[in-house]
């Protein structure tokens, strides 16, 4: 293996393995048929409005969006069933999302709308949205009305196999509901909290928003490292123990991997799926944060000889057979140092080798960083 098979894109990395993970009429609005504050229930042809929610910081909005594919064939990423997501209240309109069309306007939708998009057993999507307001602006929660309008547009989708053309699934019409502007019985936003240091690692709790099928924590790290991080987070309530990747919070600008994608301060979301539709009950508590931290030391322009070496030693020292030579290569004036495996056990394949000296080269900073929240009901 030599150094220019390795991408030097971490950020740009750590979002596309995350998309990997991410699996024509208008209705007029009509009244309101809720019997909970939040749940809607309200079907306008192919969506459902299942879900509403609004407070002094986002909009929180579940949808089930039935898109009709092709046998063989499932959506593109980032395999969001829906095109574009608009609440108009009054003269304002607010862009709720809409679907990326390449990375970076994909970082540049996450900067400020967190989405989950699962295709359930039935074979519709269950769409998860929460919007956060911009700075400086809030939503009259006195019982104004407002639209919440739904477009279904013409979707990229792929073959399951990789063996067909790309293709895409005809625009499915635009269709509007009646939404209340009213305080929420729940407050299910949390704003910045305490920082926690541990290990040497300083974290901070940024944001927490939580939807009846997702939660969504924002945090922050902060460690003195310059190589690429992969942060795993967990989620503990009273039924369920999850687990979720941390993504890369950073402008459009950084998907080609700038400096804030390298710097010993980085920011994360982690998005935590639930069951669908799980009720989200009234005065309970739940743990969330920051299960642990990766160094992955997998940029070769990042890699010092001393590492090198250190790893090296200690895999052939672990494995007897197993040779390995570091190298120094420069590629467009920068240079770029990686191994070469010169011999290795017969019953040792390539890559588990390869595998050996990366695990080598990483580590594991173990926490947790965690967060103890409530779910209070509002006066």
């Amino acid at each position: 293996m030599t150094s220019g098979n390795h991408s030097r894109g971490g950020l740009r990395a750590a979002v596309f393995l995350f998309l990997l993970l991410l699996v024509g009429c208008q209705a007029t609005p009509s009244p309101l048929q809720r019997r909970h504050p939040l749940y809607y229930n309200v079907k306008h042809g192919p969506v459902t409005l299942r879900w509403f929610y609004t407070d002094a910081y986002r909009v929180g909005i579940e949808l089930n969006v039935i898109r009709d594919l092709p046998a063989g064939f499932h959506l593109g990423l980032p395999g969001c069933a829906v095109s574009k997501v608009v609440l108009q209240e009054g003269q304002r309109q607010f862009l709720l999302y809409r679907f990326p069309q390449d990375g970076q306007a994909w970082l540049d939708m996450w900067w400020h709308t967190r989405w989950s998009c699962r295709r359930l057993e039935d074979g519709s999507f269950l769409v998860s949205l929460a919007a956060f307001l911009p700075n400086g602006t809030s939503l009259p929660l006195t019982g104004e009305k407002a639209t919440l309008t739904v477009t279904l547009g013409s979707l990229p989708i792929a073959s399951d196999d990789g063996n067909s053309p790309p293709r895409a699934i005809p625009a499915a019409g635009t269709f509007h509901f009646q939404v209340t502007l009213q305080p929420p019985p729940l407050s299910l936003t949390w704003e910045k909290t305490n920082t926690q240091s541990r290990s040497g690692v300083q974290a901070t709790l940024e944001s927490v928003a939580r939807n009846p099928s997702a939660t969504w924590l924002d945090a922050c790290i902060t460690y003195p490292d310059h190589h690429f991080w992969k942060v795993t987070g967990m989620m503990q309530t009273p039924s369920a123990k999850i687990k979720a990747d941390g993504v890369p919070l950073a402008p459009g600008q950084d998907w080609q991997g700038g400096a804030k994608a390298l710097a010993s301060h980085r920011c994360f979301t982690f998005p935590f799926v639930h069951a669908p539709y799980g009720p989200i009950q009234s005065n309970t508590r739940f743990r969330i944060g920051i299960e642990q931290l990766r160094i992955d030391n997998i940029n070769p322009a990042l890699v010092t000889a001393r590492e090198c070496e250190k790893a090296r030693q200690a895999v052939m020292q672990a494995v007897p057979g197993l040779q390995v030579e570091c190298t120094t290569t420069t590629i467009q004036g920068e240079t770029q140092r990686w191994f070469q495996i010169i011999a290795r056990p017969k019953d040792m394949t390539s890559d588990q080798a390869e595998q050996l000296m990366i695990n080598a080269l990483s580590r594991d900073i173990v926490g947790p960083w965690m967060w103890s929240l409530f779910v209070r009901p509002q006066p």
